[in-house]
């Protein structure tokens, strides 16, 4: 049986070095959250500014990266989180080249 989290309560008693923004704009840290791990920690894709990340829950181990905030754990396990806008990539355009760089590409 799964334990019922007060998300409120969670929030009142969990320091939050980023204004709990995950709450707030529904992603955290400008990052991409993946899957809850073991209940504890969420496995996350950080923006190219991971290394300027400075929140004591993130968690850099073994080329991967983690939040173990609490209050992001139980949102993440809820489903309620979703992609920063940034992150978000977009189709092209009918006629729109596929890459940054297109020299290479053939007519």
């Amino acid at each position: 049986m799964k334990k019922t989290v007060d998300l409120d309560e969670l929030v009142k008693n969990t320091p939050c070095p980023c204004d709990y923004s995950c709450l707030k704009k529904g992603y955290c840290c400008k990052a991409t959250s993946e899957r809850v791990i073991d209940g504890t920690i969420v496995s996350i894709v950080p923006d190219n500014d991971s290394a300027q990340i400075n929140c004591n829950y993130y968690i850099g181990f073994g080329g991967g990266s983690y939040c173990s905030c609490p209050v992001h754990v139980e949102l993440c396990r809820r489903g309620l989180l979703k992609k920063p806008c940034e992150l978000v990539t977009q189709s092209p355009k009918a006629g729109d080249p596929q890459t940054g760089t297109d020299a290479d590409s053939t007519a």
